[in-house]
């Protein structure tokens, strides 16, 4: 694939007309063989990673709404157990920032129409997701 590009951009590079003419193709022919050879490497670097460390073949299963207590931008998603944890700050706009809608927990549901998330009541006893007590 990326030699495919490399020699796409070589061959299809317009030509100087002139006395320079037989340099330009001299320095064509070394940086297309170069630009193989690098694309040779790459591609047996990448083949020695996935021996070494596995391939997960990542695919898109589907697309989720994320329903949280209040707005937010997400900024990051973990799963943790069988549940997924997402975190996120306030949107812009929203008020004071606030612990509980900070992180929410939604379990994984495989619907008819594919993967559907439902959020969770977290049922951490140290109080992880709560807001602290005010009095």
């Amino acid at each position: 694939m990326a030699t495919d590009l490399v020699e796409d951009a070589v061959t299809n590079s317009p030509e100087p007309s002139g006395p320079d003419n037989g340099d330009f193709e001299v320095l064509r022919a070394r940086l297309a063989e170069q630009a193989a050879e690098l694309a040779r490497r790459a591609d047996l670097l990448n083949r020695r990673r996935v021996e070494a460390f596995g391939s997960t073949g990542l695919r898109l299963l589907g697309g989720a709404w994320l329903h949280t207590e209040r707005d937010c931008v997400l900024r990051d998603l973990a799963w943790v157990g069988g549940t997924l944890l997402a975190g996120g700050d306030p949107a812009p706009g929203a008020g004071a920032h606030a612990v509980e809608g900070t992180f929410s927990v939604h379990r994984r549901r495989t619907t008819a129409e594919g993967v559907a998330f439902e959020r969770d009541a977290p049922t951490d006893a140290s109080g992880l997701f709560r807001a602290p007590e005010t009095h």
